[in-house]
C-alpha cells in the first residue's frame, strides 16, 4: 500500500505551496504575524498537557489493539489520520459535550451510518492524479462561498447553486467509486481494506471515555475556581468540594444548578451547603412530578418551558433568585443587518406556578424590522394559543402588525405589547416586547 494516495498528495501540494506563499510573500506580512500568535498560543501549557494525555491515551489503546492483532504498522497513516481529524479536533467541541450529553450518542453512530460506508468508498477509490490536483482547489473556490452564503438570508440563490453544485459532483464521486468497486471488487475484499475501514469507529468509540473524563474534569476545574469567589470560609470551601465530587460525580448538570444556588446566595457556613443541597432536591422533585396548576394560579412552568420549542427558543431550568422565580431561553439570532436582530422568551412566577409569560424581540439594524415583526407575530400566535387555549384575537394582532403599543384583557389575563423605538439609534434599532399575565385577583375566582 502506498504511503500517500493521490488525493492525499494533491492535498498535501497545495498546502505546501500554500504554506511557502504565505511564509516567503512580503504581501503576507500580516497573516505571519498573525499565524505566529496563533501557534504560540497553542503552547501554553494547559493544552499541551491535554494534548500529551490524548496522544498518551490513543497510543495505549493502539497497543492494546497491537497486541490483539487488531492493529499494524501499515495502519499507522489512517491512525494519524484520525488523530488530527477526529480526536484533536473534539477538543473543540468540549462545551458543546457539557451541553449536549446525546453528543457522545451521536458521535459513535456517525461513524456506523450508512453515509460512513459511503464516504469511506469515496475515500478508497480516488480519482487519478491529475485529476485530484486541479479539482481541490476548485472544490476550495466552492466550498468557501457556499459556506459564506449560508450565513446570510440575502445569499440563498448564491448558497442554492453551489450546494447544487457540490452535490452534484458528490454524486459524481458516489458513481465512479461504484464504477470501481464493481470492476475491481477483489482490491476492495482484501483483509486491509476492512481493517482500514473498522479502525476509525473503533478508534473513535474507545477515544469517547477520554473526552468524557475531560469533560468532567474542566467542568470541576471550572465550579472549583467559582466557589473560590463565592464562599469565603477556606474550610467550607473545602468541604463543599469534597460534597460535590462525591454526591454529584458524573452529573455535571446537576452539579452546575447547585453551585449557581450557592453562588447567588450568602453561603457561608455548612448549614447553607446543606441548605442549598435540600433545596436543590426538593427542586429536582417537582421538577419530576410537577403539580397540578389550575387555571386561576397561571401555567405550571415546566410545561411553559416548551411552548416556543417548535420557534427553536426554550427556557432553561426555572429557578429562585432572591424570592423571585424565573426561567429564561438564550438569545436566538436571525436577520441581515449589520448586527444581527434576536429574539428571547422569558418565564416569571413563584415557587408553584408562572404567572408571566414574555417574548422579546431586539431589532438591532432597521432594515430587519420587517422580518422581526413576522417572528415576534409568529410566536405570539403560538404562547397565546399554548397558554390559553384560543387563538390570538385580532386586534392584538393587528396593533404587532402595526406596531402600535396595546394593553388589553382577555378571560383572566392582562395582555400587552409594546413597541419601544430606540432614540438616536444609529441603525434605526428598536425592540418589541409582548406580555400575557395572570390578573392579580385571578387567584381569588
Amino acid at each position: 500500500m502506498d504511503v500517500l494516495n493521490n488525493r492525499e498528495w494533491s492535498i498535501l501540494i497545495w498546502f505546501t505551496a500554500l504554506a511557502l506563499y504565505v511564509g516567503l510573500s512580503p504581501r503576507m506580512q500580516e497573516v505571519r504575524a498573525s499565524l505566529i500568535d496563533v501557534i504560540q498560543s497553542f503552547f501554553v501549557w494547559k493544552i499541551q498537557s491535554v494534548l500529551f494525555l490524548a496522544l498518551s491515551y490513543v497510543s495505549i489503546v493502539v497497543y492494546f489493539l497491537h497486541e490483539m492483532d487488531m492493529w499494524h504498522i501499515g495502519q499507522l497513516k489512517s491512525t494519524l489520520i484520525w488523530f488530527f481529524a477526529v480526536a484533536f479536533l473534539s477538543f473543540f467541541d468540549i462545551e458543546n459535550y457539557k451541553k449536549d450529553s446525546g453528543l457522545f450518542k451521536k458521535t459513535l453512530l456517525d461513524n456506523i451510518k450508512l453515509i460512513a460506508l459511503v464516504e469511506f468508498l469515496i475515500g478508497f477509490y480516488v480519482l487519478p492524479f491529475l485529476a485530484e490536483l486541479i479539482l481541490f482547489p476548485v472544490l476550495v473556490l466552492i466550498t468557501m462561498p457556499h459556506a459564506y452564503s449560508q450565513t446570510d438570508e440575502k445569499y440563498k440563490s448564491v448558497e442554492t447553486l453551489f450546494g447544487t453544485i457540490l452535490a452534484i459532483f458528490g454524486f459524481s464521486l458516489i458513481i465512479y467509486a461504484l464504477y470501481e468497486l464493481a470492476t475491481n471488487f477483489f482490491v476492495f475484499t482484501k483483509p486491509e481494506t476492512a481493517e482500514d475501514f473498522l479502525l476509525p469507529p473503533f478508534l473513535t468509540l474507545a477515544y469517547l471515555p477520554f473526552i468524557f473524563a475531560l469533560v468532567i474534569y474542566t467542568t470541576y476545574e471550572n465550579i472549583f475556581v467559582r466557589l473560590q469567589f463565592s464562599i469565603k470560609n477556606k474550610w467550607v470551601k473545602r468541604f463543599t468540594k469534597a460534597f460535590a465530587l462525591i454526591v454529584f460525580n458524573f452529573h455535571i448538570k446537576d452539579l452546575e444548578r447547585w453551585v449557581w444556588m450557592l453562588q447567588v446566595r450568602d453561603t457561608n457556613n455548612l448549614r447553607d451547603v446543606f441548605k442549598a443541597w435540600k433545596d436543590f432536591r426538593a427542586m429536582r422533585k417537582v421538577e419530576k412530578t410537577p403539580p397540578s396548576i389550575s387555571k386561576n394560579e397561571g401555567w405550571s412552568p415546566y410545561e411553559a418551558q416548551g411552548f416556543l420549542k417548535e420557534h427553536g427558543i426554550e427556557t432553561g431550568y426555572y429557578k429562585e433568585l432572591q424570592g423571585d422565580w424565573f426561567a429564561s431561553s438564550p438569545y436566538v439570532e436571525f436577520g441581515d443587518g449589520l448586527i444581527k436582530a434576536n429574539i428571547a422568551y422569558y418565564i416569571d412566577g413563584n415557587s408553584r406556578s408562572a404567572r408571566s409569560l414574555r417574548v422579546t424581540v431586539n431589532i438591532n439594524d432597521g432594515k430587519d424590522t420587517d422580518l422581526a415583526r413576522n417572528k415576534m407575530l409568529d410566536a405570539v400566535e403560538t404562547l397565546f394559543q399554548k397558554s390559553t387555549n384560543h387563538i390570538l384575537p385580532e386586534k392584538i394582532k393587528e396593533a404587532i402588525i402595526n406596531e402600535k403599543n396595546i394593553d388589553d384583557i382577555y378571560d383572566l389575563y392582562s395582555v400587552s405589547f409594546e413597541n419601544e423605538v430606540c432614540a438616536n439609534h444609529r441603525l434605526n434599532g428598536s425592540t418589541l416586547r409582548f406580555c400575557i399575565a395572570m390578573l392579580e385577583d385571578s387567584q381569588k375566582h
